[in-house]
């Protein structure tokens, strides 16, 4: 995009940090971040979706730059949800310890200091906001699962989460599900809907929610690869419906081959033994890719167990597959979702993204990723869809395959205790917008300003 705006120079990048501890990383000058939250709303109001698809692939391309800490890109030298919510385990509720101290990784990074690069894997937690979804998590816990997830969030979101919030009620830690439901019960009686809620986050905040398969160590393994949902048999296993163990489509992934292109499309099926297939997917169709292809990483013995799967063991790859990407830069943030689509030869149809509009620069292997947004509920009147194939396919998400991030997100609340609703939940269905200011839908909840990292923390 031509784009430029005052005040958006690169930033300095700090000196890398010893092995083990990174230096968390701005988003870097050059890419129009942040947009001004007014011309984002032109965007909107003229449906220049070339503008807004231009934007995505800016905020893709500034998180991916490399950082030269650790063969890191910015994304992931930010802090996880361990440094700022407490430790989680691999069904996503919080262990007995809160982790660090909080407090502390907010002097850390206000400091500009190194911290401990934490990357806790676990089964996705919201599949878990609704009963069918807890008990679905629950079965996912107790059989293992072939995706994970984490989150990681930008130093101003960071301290923003960290920093305990002033109100005439009171003051509340925001990353504290207690706290959050003291913060939802102290507002007067008569507060509007629309006023039940937490203080905005800053302009600049982002958050991220990494989704990663796993390949073997020295193994070339299948991957769920996700061809639409015409490429979906819900018969193999009823109770999954449209998720990965569905889908037809699989890429076995070479960890030997380091190239960063070479996907193929095998004519036959290949031979039995010279890959490994975890026992849970229901592949027929297949493709070839190198390793080089994903952002992968080895996994430590900690990591490996957050996927609660036998077949995964230290030493395996994470590699990456999709993610979610939120940004404060208007009211109702913008939503990029990125998922592995290999090439454009091979990408699907049926969406819900797509490659096109990748700048020339984008380098590998972030190419290999298509991007869906949603920065409105709706497109010429129409509502609109993108979501993560590898999330909200899962049966735990009510009508998943027709949602959108700004619907789902705009739901996140916490109510106090004792209330009648304890948990927060998902839309029912996306066939009209959420007025995120109706009694009826939200009650005396407090609204977390779309984010879901936050809501979480009643469950913990």
């Amino acid at each position: 995009m031509a784009l430029a705006f005052c005040g958006l120079a690169a930033a300095s990048l700090p000196a890398a940090a010893a092995d083990g501890l990174v230096i968390p990383q701005p988003m870097p000058g050059g890419f129009n971040f942040p947009t001004p939250g007014y011309v984002i709303g032109q965007w909107v109001d003229a449906n220049d979706q070339t503008a807004i698809t231009g934007h995505g692939w800016e905020i893709w391309q500034a998180m991916t730059q490399p950082t030269g800490q650790n063969n890191l890109p910015v994304w992931d030298t930010w802090v996880s949800e361990a440094q700022i919510f407490g430790q989680t385990g691999p069904t996503g509720t919080k262990a007995a310890a809160e982790g660090e101290a909080l407090g502390a990784v907010r002097g850390q990074l206000e400091r500009g200091v190194a911290l401990p690069q934490l990357r806790p894997l676990r089964i996705p937690r919201q599949f878990s906001h609704t009963p069918h979804g807890r008990n679905a998590l629950a079965a996912t816990a107790s059989q293992g699962s072939v995706i994970v997830e984490t989150e990681r969030f930008n130093d101003a979101t960071a301290i923003f989460v960290s920093t305990p919030q002033v109100t005439p009620y009171g003051t509340f830690k925001v990353n504290n599900g207690s706290s959050l439901q003291a913060y939802a019960a102290a507002f007067p009686a008569n507060t509007s809907t629309g006023a039940r809620a937490v203080h905005d986050f800053p302009e600049t905040g982002m958050e991220t929610k990494p989704v990663f398969g796993y390949v073997k160590a020295t193994t070339p393994t299948a991957v769920p690869y996700w061809q639409g949902t015409g490429a979906v048999n819900t018969d193999n296993n009823p109770a999954q419906g449209y998720y990965v163990q569905n889908w037809n489509d699989c890429v076995i992934v070479d960890p030997s081959n380091t190239a960063t292109s070479g996907m193929t499309k095998l004519s036959a099926a290949p031979t039995p033994g010279s890959f490994f297939q975890d026992p849970q997917l229901s592949c027929s169709s297949y493709y070839t890719a190198p390793i080089g292809m994903f952002y992968a990483f080895a996994m430590t013995a900690a990591q490996a167990q957050g996927f609660a799967n036998a077949n995964v063991a230290a030493g395996d790859m994470a590699v990456l597959v999709a993610m979610h990407v939120s940004t404060k830069e208007q009211d109702p943030w913008t939503w990029q979702t990125f998922y592995w689509q290999g090439t454009s030869e091979f990408e699907t149809s049926e969406g819900p993204g797509s490659m096109t509009g990748q700048p020339a620069a984008l380098a590998a292997p972030w190419n290999a990723y298509a991007m869906c947004t949603a920065y409105s509920q709706q497109v010429n009147g129409q509502m609109l869809v993108c979501y993560n194939p590898y999330l909200e396919t899962n049966p735990g998400i009510p009508s998943g395959i027709t949602s959108n991030c700004m619907t789902c997100h705009g739901m996140a609340a916490v109510y106090p205790a004792g209330s009648q609703s304890q948990t927060p939940s998902y839309p029912a269905s996306y066939d009209q917008p959420v007025a995120f200011d109706d009694p009826a839908l939200f009650g005396n909840a407090m609204k977390t300003d779309f984010s879901w990292s936050m809501a979480d923390q009643v469950f913990d």
